[in-house]
């Protein structure tokens, strides 16, 4: 059985490529694999940005502010530069035929998420701008057509203001890395539950629960009023979209669980009182919320687990120890010196 089962893992990536294969002519797949390796290389000059490691040097022992802000804005706007370039590459790439069967696992950096009804892919990556310590988000959906229908995301999360209440069109875009998806339909309409991340400023973190949704003539709309919201000192509200700020570097979850048939995140907590209303300064308890999907509307549940362990567990030792025998023998030698004590 166990050789039945590892014989099929080997073969998996053989079949998923040759499922591409099928899909894709021989010419357009050489095409797609040239074109991914350039896309590759621009995007990693974009990622490491080109810094002049002695005159990186040079500038940090002067310890010259004016030069390092000069030195850092140059590396910025590089960053920028080879943005631009991976954009129109990317797609001249997606208009060759049938592209969107082609998975780009190469590209590590940049997120590509299908929905489960695989009616269309998004693509999302960020460009890290050192002097502002913020981060600045690409993306575009690729619809599962024919002929290359792309729709380009424009990155506006910096003046989206009550973002949470408003419903954004693509030019207005509340940007963010997106790493996991989930489709849920309602009333005959699909709703795809977008789990994004963003690193905010040099503060603090953010991760966002955003919808996307087509119109009646597939026009693509982020936001929907289906997620119930409750924060501290407020009643619940339904909000279009949630956004979870916390400390930065702290991990914080956001996903969908499978097992459980909801939404799991962290309760966030001030790390001290002087601290409360702070977002920035919020830490997770080591508690959970959770959203669960009931009449198309994600309905918030205050305490997702209720286990409670009434004494901290203990964990089993990785390694067998010595303990054991060592106790053994000392009663073994007890026992001997009482011996020798009556027979003196």
């Amino acid at each position: 059985m166990k050789k039945v089962v590892i014989f099929a893992l080997l073969c998996l990536p053989i079949l998923l490529f040759a499922q591409i294969e099928e899909k894709i002519s021989p010419e357009n797949l050489a095409s797609l694999k040239k074109q991914e390796l350039e896309l590759k290389e621009i995007f990693s000059k974009m990622v490491k940005a080109p810094y002049d490691s002695i005159k990186a040097q040079e500038v940090a022992d002067s310890r010259d502010p004016v030069a390092l802000r000069s030195l850092v804005n140059y590396n910025d706007s590089i960053r920028l530069v080879y943005c631009q370039q991976f954009i129109p590459a990317l797609v001249q790439t997606l208009k060759t035929p049938n592209s969107f069967h082609y998975p780009f696992d190469s590209l590590k950096n940049v997120s590509i998420l299908k929905p489960a009804d695989k009616s269309f892919r998004i693509f999302t990556w960020t460009v890290p701008l050192l002097a502002s310590s913020t981060y600045r988000y690409y993306g575009a959906i690729q619809m599962n057509s024919k002929e290359l229908k792309l729709i380009g995301l424009d990155d506006k999360s910096a003046n989206a203001g009550e973002a949470e209440d408003k419903v954004l069109e693509p030019s207005n875009w509340f940007g963010t890395l997106y790493y996991s998806i989930k489709q849920v339909s309602h009333a005959g309409k699909n709703y795809y539950m977008l789990f994004g991340w963003d690193g905010n400023n040099e503060r603090s973190d953010v991760k966002v629960l955003d919808v996307l949704h087509f119109d009646e003539e597939g026009k693509a709309l982020f936001g929907a009023p289906i997620i119930e919201v409750v924060r501290e000192g407020e009643e619940l509200a339904v909000k279009h979209r949630f956004v979870m700020e916390f400390q930065d570097k702290a991990i914080v979850n956001l996903n969908y669980d499978p097992s459980q048939n909801k939404i799991i995140y962290d309760h966030l907590e001030p790390k001290d009182e002087k601290s409360r209303g702070h977002y920035f300064d919020y830490i997770p308890d080591g508690t959970y919320e959770g959203l669960q999907f009931v009449d198309g509307m994600w309905k918030y549940e205050a305490k997702v687990y209720h286990e409670v362990l009434q004494t901290a567990p203990v964990p089993k030792p990785l390694f067998k120890t010595n303990t054991g025998k060592k106790s053994k023998s000392n009663k073994k030698k007890k026992r001997r010196n009482k011996k020798k004590k009556r027979k003196n």
